[in-house]
């Protein structure tokens, strides 16, 4: 099962931009909840801004979190660095284990 239809069933619909599934702020924070619930570990989460038609990565928002041990450790990394940038216009991209095992 990959990330967006793990999203889709809890009622997280993001955007798909030519393959990446890009999610808002508060999308966000709730796929990362599933993502606790499910017992998945995030690996990281990219920040992007909309110019004009352009997605552009935010290279301010890359957060790595392969290292984590645990679904929960990965969670907690990305959601305090996501709540204390949010900017009310960054989307993301967030990247799980699950979309690895596929």
């Amino acid at each position: 099962m990959r990330l967006k239809q793990l999203l889709s069933e809890e009622g997280i619909d993001g955007i798909d931009r030519f393959g990446t599934l890009l999610l808002d702020y508060e999308s966000l924070l709730r796929a990362l909840d599933v993502l606790v619930e499910r017992n998945v570990r995030a690996l990281g989460v990219e920040g992007f801004h909309m110019r004009g038609t352009d997605l552009v990565p935010d290279n301010d928002m890359i957060v790595d979190t392969s290292a984590a041990t645990s679904a929960l450790q990965s969670v907690e990394m990305i959601r305090e660095i996501v709540i204390q940038h949010h900017d009310g216009k960054r989307m993301y991209e967030l990247v799980s284990e699950i979309d690895e095992s596929d």
